[in-house]
């Protein structure tokens, strides 16, 4: 029997879950980024962007 490749299900990241709720909220792609790099000064502006250009 041959076996079957599954998909690697992406895991988002808090943050990177948070931009898309905020998003849905009617915030812009922008100031839902803004807000939650304010929230967490440990982010990485550079490495969230990479993340969520997978979801936007």
């Amino acid at each position: 029997m041959a076996k079957r490749k599954r998909k690697k299900r992406l895991k988002k990241s808090k943050a990177a879950s948070k931009v898309l709720q905020l998003m849905d909220q009617d915030y812009s792609y922008q100031k839902a980024l803004a807000k939650t790099l304010r929230e967490d000064k440990r982010l990485s502006k550079k490495k969230l962007e990479k993340e969520l250009d997978r979801y936007i």
